[in-house]
């Protein structure tokens, strides 16, 4: 994946945008653990309308993953981590 110029602005503005988070409590996600799993290229699919590069992300993340993750993860699993923390 390629990355533009202006890389270190991007991880700067991740970080320092902390200031505008809220400090409102959000309600707990509840009733994830009995829903089924499904793939990662299934879970990403609602994502394509706002990142229509989305599946290619998922191809790239599950590459760099290890067939079997050392974590106890499933490999989707595995790769969801590394497609969330992608620049």
């Amino acid at each position: 994946m390629a990355t533009c110029g202006n890389a270190s602005v991007q991880r700067y503005v991740r970080v320092s945008d902390i200031g505008k988070e809220s400090l409102q409590m959000h309600m707990p996600i509840r009733g994830y653990e009995n829903m089924s799993l499904v793939s990662l290229e299934t879970a990403v699919e609602p994502l394509r309308l706002i990142l229509p590069e989305i599946q290619d992300y998922v191809y790239v993340a599950k590459q760099r993953c290890n067939s079997v993750p050392a974590d106890g993860l499933t490999k989707d699993e595995s790769a969801s981590i590394m497609l969330y923390s992608m620049e």
